[in-house]
Order: C-alpha cells, then structure tokens, then sequence
C-alpha cells in the first residue's frame, strides 16, 4: 500500500488540504456542550493526574484529552488550540484512507473514494470537535490497513504496529474496542471457511491490544466502574439504525439515499466477489458493532460512537461506483457519474455550513459586563459549573431555591445563566422561573441569560 506515482501524490495533497480547510473552518468559534464538558473536565485540569484518571459518564476520550492538555498548557485555553489535535486526525486520515483504497482500487477510483470521504460531512463535524472521534476515525484506517496486511502476509513489525494502533484506538474512545472486536471475528469466519491461513500471532496481538488498553485505563478505573453501573437504562431505540444512516449520508434527497443505499449493496458484493477478505471485513466493521450496540440498548447510543465506521461505510460506497464504471452498459457508467456529481455537491454545501455553538462563551462575556464588581456569577441547568472555563469570577450553583433567595438578599443583582436540560435539578427551573417573572431574561443561543436586580423597578420594561 502507497501513494502511487506523483500524479496521485498531487491529487491527494490537493484533497488533504480542502480536508483540512473544511474542518478548521470554524475553529475559532466557541464551544459547544459536550467540547466545553471535555475542556473543563479533563484538559484545563490542575495536573496529568487528573486528566488520565477522570472519567465521567464515558466522556473523557483521554487520549484525546491528554494530547490537548499539552497543547493548552503550551499555546493557552482559546478553543481552536484545544480543537487542533481534533484538527490534524482529521486531516491525516485522508492521506490514510487512500493508502487503504489503494491497496483495493486502481489509482482514479481510489482517488474518488477519497475524494468524497474527504468532504463527508460527518468526518467534517466531528474532526471540527474538540473530541477523540476524528482520532477514532483514523487509528479504525490504520488498524484495518495493517490487519489486512497482515492477514496476506505476516510481519512482525506490523504486527507490533497493530497492537499499538488498536490499543491507541481503545484509548481515544471506548467504542474503539469494536474494531478489535471485529478483527477478530473476521479471523473466525475465514479461519472456519479454511479459505486463508490466518497466523495464530495475530489473534494473540488482538488480545495483546486489549490488555495493553487495560493497563492504560488503570488510573481511571474507579471512574470508569462508575460509568459502567449507569450503562444501561435506555429504552430500546428501534430508529436508530436509520439515525446512523442519516448521520453518516447527511441531508441528501429521498432518490439519492436510495441510490446511495443500491450503490452500498453494490458495493459489499462486490468486494465479496472479487477478495472475501475485504468483504468480510466492511461489512462486518459497519453490522456487527451496530448489531451489538443496538441490541445492549445502552445508556449512551449516539451516531457520533461510530466514527471508526464511516471510513468503510465510503469504502462500500467507492466500490458500487467503481463496479458501475467498470460495467460494459454505458448508461450503468453515467448514472454513476451523475450520482458522485450530486452527492459531491450536497456534501459539500453541507459541509461548509457554520458548525453548532451554544452560547456559553457569549453568555459569560456579557454578565462580565453586566456584573456587579465581585458579584458571585450564578449558574443553573445542564452543566453549571462549565461557565467556569470562561471566566475567573466565582461561580455559585445554589442548591436550593432558599439558597438563590439569600444569595440575591445578600448581593443585591444577580445574574445567572441557565442551560435548560433534562437532567437538572427541579429548583433550578423554580429560579429561572422566578427570575423570568420578577427579572430580565435573554435567549442567547441555547443560554437563557437571567438578570435580577433589587434596585431596579422591572414594570417599565
């Protein structure tokens, strides 16, 4: 596997850089929820301690958190610093993926494999973000690069770069462990059908990745029990295969999903007609794991999680439209055309749209300016303690609404900002409720910006 003559080194270069500026459109702009959860928690922490051992509700993707602590304490705390490790995955899974499809497909298939691959929307999104899924992404392209090699012929370099690239996949997110997982069922399957010789090396290396995950994870053992006693709990989601689908095509027409869906199809027997390794190992890397996970129904079950899939999910579709070019009718080869023509387009238009924000950045420059000197900064809802990572006020939480009641006798204005959730405590709304009806309220994004003055008379406004 390479990048083929200079011709595709080009392309590749070219298709890397329009990656590249995709993802880092944006890269200035504030965080969202769960960037800001990640940047607070686990990155913008007082020691490494605390960010390898920290583990709430399976969000710290510590790999990712601990790339990003370094580069926050060399370059400072402004958001596109402590997307950028995000950023450069992103990027270097292109040149990745068309080593991948190089060792499939001739020089100008692959060439459109990456192509659309590099503009996918969800690649775009998440590479954006400052999580571990870009990193998930490229270390799935890697790993299944190597296996596949190894699997044709065995080295054990590659071998040792194997259990390397999946425990590092393991440690940038939990859902990693599925690509392992799927290796391993794969050397079943063709192990059982006796149609490859399999060197019994790899299977122990695919455990030997496991447990090196698990002696990384030590630290945040405690943690990660935790989380774990609070994994089930959601009710069976019988969309949510769709949801995948829809996250991994983006907003395409009706006719061009079914096409898209035909030319999948197209693909995978394709790839099991021409090398039932690759076969077997695509489509296995997008059902099994789906298959698991839909069916455990866990607690946390978002499209974003199988990020280590979309790489194949491109693949699968590269290949329907190579078979489509390759086919001797010629109305097969402009269908295929036109179909890469719209859905380059729609991925594009979609990929340049402004990426989501939540206004808590907004929020706390605004009560800076609105606060009373040394007046406690008060903040309710999902996340209240995350204000912080903005600001070097004092950051009040109430406890009860008898705590807000005394907080606002003794200080006089209080400002507070609110991000309506689920999982927030009842008083919170009875004070955002109070403050709404007595005060001032503004939406700014998903923030409600609440302001309550003793000194001010609100019935003029």
């Amino acid at each position: 596997m390479g990048l083929g003559n200079k011709r595709e080194f080009f392309f590749v270069s070219l298709i890397t850089i329009l990656a590249t500026i995709l993802i880092a459109r944006g890269m200035t702009r504030p965080f969202e929820y769960d960037e800001l959860y990640t940047a607070f928690f686990f990155v913008d922490t007082k020691s490494f301690w605390e960010t390898i051992s920290t583990y709430l509700a399976f969000n710290n993707h510590i790999g990712f958190s601990v790339i990003a602590r370094v580069f926050l304490k060399l370059f400072g705390k402004d958001e596109w610093i402590v997307r950028l490790p995000a950023i450069i995955f992103g990027g270097a899974s292109v040149p990745a993926f068309y080593v991948l499809c190089r060792y499939i497909f001739n020089g100008n298939s692959a060439l459109v494999s990456t192509f659309l691959f590099a503009i996918s929307p969800f690649l775009v999104l998440q590479a954006s973000m400052a999580r571990g899924y870009s990193a998930l992404t490229f270390f799935s392209i890697l790993s299944a690069s190597l296996f596949l090699k190894l699997v044709r012929s065995y080295t054990k370099n590659n071998l040792i770069l194997l259990i390397i690239v999946n425990s590092l996949a393991h440690y940038f997110h939990l859902y990693g462990f599925f690509i392992t997982l799927t290796e391993l069922f794969v050397v079943l399957l063709i192990s059982l059908k006796n149609r490859i010789s399999v060197n019994r090396n790899i299977v122990l290396a695919l455990f030997g990745s496991i447990l090196l995950s698990a002696i990384l994870y030590l630290p945040a053992a405690t943690g990660f029990y935790q989380s774990m006693t609070h994994f089930h709990g959601r009710a069976f989601n019988p969309s949510f295969p769709s949801q995948l689908l829809h996250a991994f095509v983006g907003n395409i027409s009706n006719w061009l999903s079914c096409a898209f869906g035909l030319l999948l199809l197209i693909g995978a027997l394709s790839f099991f007609k021409k090398d039932l390794l690759i076969g077997l190992f695509s489509a296995s890397i997008l059902l099994l794991p789906l298959a698991i996970a839909w069916s455990i129904s866990p607690r946390f079950l978002y499209p974003r999680f199988f990020a280590f899939a979309v790489p194949f999910f491109v693949l699968l579709c590269g290949s329907g439209i190579n078979s489509f070019l390759r086919s001797k009718f010629f109305v097969l080869k402009i269908m295929s055309i036109v179909f890469t023509v719209l859905l380059s387009y729609h991925w594009l238009n979609t990929s340049v749209l402004p990426k989501p924000t939540e206004g808590f950045r907004e929020a706390v420059r605004l009560a800076e300016i609105d606060a009373t000197n040394n007046a406690p900064l008060c903040s309710l809802g999902g996340g209240a303690p995350l204000y912080g990572y903005y600001t070097k006020r004092e950051i009040v939480t109430p406890s009860s609404f008898d705590e807000f009641v005394d907080l606002k006798t003794r200080v006089g204005s209080v400002i507070c900002l609110y991000r309506p959730s689920s999982w927030e405590p009842e008083h919170h709304k009875k004070i955002a409720d109070y403050i709404k009806k007595n005060g001032t309220y503004k939406a700014i994004d998903n923030i409600e910006f609440l302001e309550f003055s003793k000194n001010r008379d609100y019935s003029q406004q």
